[in-house]
């Protein structure tokens, strides 16, 4: 389970289900691992089509696909998704906040690996 996770923050969605799903099968009473695989799978199919809601200018797909990441705490990749946002919706405040808590929050991970050389 928490080399699924790992690989989810890595945008390795493949492999991140393929272990959760291990995991599940381990205990299929767990819910929030049915529910990661969930999120996993929503993210992956919105991250394969995240040039075209760029194209598209589609800042509701976009706004979900950088909620996922944050959830999965994939900092960096969420930085780049409202950055997106914000270059073609610059009086979106709520996209700002969102792009500053990913890198906020990217930060302070760095941070911590530097700290311990993870």
């Amino acid at each position: 389970h928490s080399m699924g996770v790992f690989l989810g923050q890595n945008s390795e969605y493949d492999e991140a289900l393929e272990f959760m799903r291990r995991s599940y099968d381990v205990r299929p009473e767990g819910d929030n691992i049915q529910k990661e695989i969930e999120l996993l799978s929503e993210t992956k199919a919105l991250d394969l089509q995240f040039a075209d809601f760029v194209q598209g200018r589609d800042r509701d797909k976009l706004t979900l696909l950088g909620n996922n990441l944050f959830t999965l705490a994939s900092y960096k990749r969420c930085s780049e998704v409202f950055l997106e946002i914000v270059k073609f919706a610059p009086d979106d405040a709520p996209s700002f906040n969102n792009l500053a808590s990913c890198q906020a929050n990217f930060d302070r991970l760095f941070l911590v690996r530097q700290r311990w050389r993870i």
